[in-house]
């Protein structure tokens, strides 16, 4: 289990962006000599401006919603 914090920007031309955070899990399972994974990200589904991109487009950019992804992973 992961907290994510963003600080708030106000030295962008068009306005300001809002400080705000996120919650991401990941689990994981050793599996036939690698990892199965299962990951959230932004496991509370929150809506919010993604702070690099808003600050580098110079235009409101929203974040992703909630992520989920499975996955298998093995190195050799």
């Amino acid at each position: 289990l992961e907290g994510e914090y963003f600080s708030g920007r106000n030295r962008i031309p068009n306005g300001t962006i809002e400080a705000g955070g996120t919650v991401n899990l990941l689990v994981n399972q050793p599996l036939w000599g690698g990892k199965i994974y299962l990951s959230a990200q932004n496991l509370l589904d929150r809506t919010y401006e993604n702070p690099t991109a808003t600050a580098t487009r110079d235009i409101p950019v929203n974040a992703w919603g909630r992520t989920i992804t499975l996955g298998y992973n093995k190195t050799f």
